[in-house]
C-alpha cells in the first residue's frame, strides 16, 4: 500500500488489526511471500479495521512528495522560484500550461494539505468536504479567468486575479508548514 509516497507491506489480521510494515531501506523489487520474510524495522498497528482503509488520498500523497522542495523554495515567500515550482508541480503533463483539470488537481492537493495543517489531524470526511469546496471554488475562479489554460505569466499573479477568500484561507493554513505561503 502506498503510504507517504512509498510502498509498504500491509497485513490485515483476523481480529481487524491492520499492520503497516516499516521497511529497512527501499521497498524490494520482488516482495517476499511471507510477512515474516520481510526486512522491517517494525510496524504500525491500527485497531478495528474491517478492511484496508485509504490511509492517504492521492492528492495529499502527491503534495507530500514535493513538500521539502516547496518548503525550500517558498519558505520565505512567494518568490519567482516559489511560483515557478508551484506552476511546474501543477503542470502535470509538462506542456507549459495549466488546464482546468490540472488546476483542480492542484486545488485538491492544497485543500488536503490545508485541512491537515490546520489541525494536525483530519478525518477522511473532512478531507472530502475540503476537496469538494476547493473544486467548487476552482470552477468559480476558472470562470472568472475566462476558462482557458494558464501559462506561467498568468500564474505569477494568480492570487490577486483569483480574488478568492477560500484560497487565501487555505494558504494561511498551509503556512503553518511552509511559512512563506501565507497570503495576507
Amino acid at each position: 500500500m502506498p503510504v507517504e509516497g512509498e510502498k509498504h507491506p500491509v497485513r490485515l489480521e483476523a481480529d481487524g488489526v491492520l499492520k503497516i510494515g516499516l521497511l529497512t531501506g527501499k521497498p524490494p523489487k520482488n516482495w517476499p511471500k511471507s510477512w515474516d520474510n520481510l526486512t522491517m524495522d517494525g510496524h504500525r498497528e491500527y485497531m478495528g479495521c474491517a478492511e484496508i482503509p485509504a490511509i492517504l488520498p492521492d492528492p495529499l500523497v502527491r503534495v507530500m512528495q514535493h513538500i521539502d522542495e516547496i518548503d525550500e523554495a517558498c519558505h520565505t515567500g512567494l518568490s519567482s522560484t516559489c511560483t515557478k515550482l508551484l506552476f511546474d508541480i501543477a503542470d502535470e503533463n509538462k506542456n507549459g500550461k495549466i488546464s482546468l483539470k490540472e488546476m483542480k488537481t492542484a486545488a485538491a492537493m492544497l485543500a488536503d494539505m490545508a485541512a491537515l495543517a490546520k489541525n494536525n489531524t483530519v478525518s477522511r470526511d473532512a478531507l472530502d468536504k475540503a476537496v469538494y469546496q476547493a473544486l467548487r471554488e476552482t470552477d468559480r475562479i476558472a470562470a472568472k479567468l475566462g476558462g482557458r489554460e494558464m501559462i506561467y505569466t498568468d500564474f505569477t499573479d494568480f492570487l490577486a486575479k483569483a480574488d478568492s477568500a477560500p484560497l487565501r484561507e487555505a494558504l494561511k493554513n498551509v503556512s503553518a508548514v511552509v511559512p512563506g505561503l501565507r497570503a495576507d
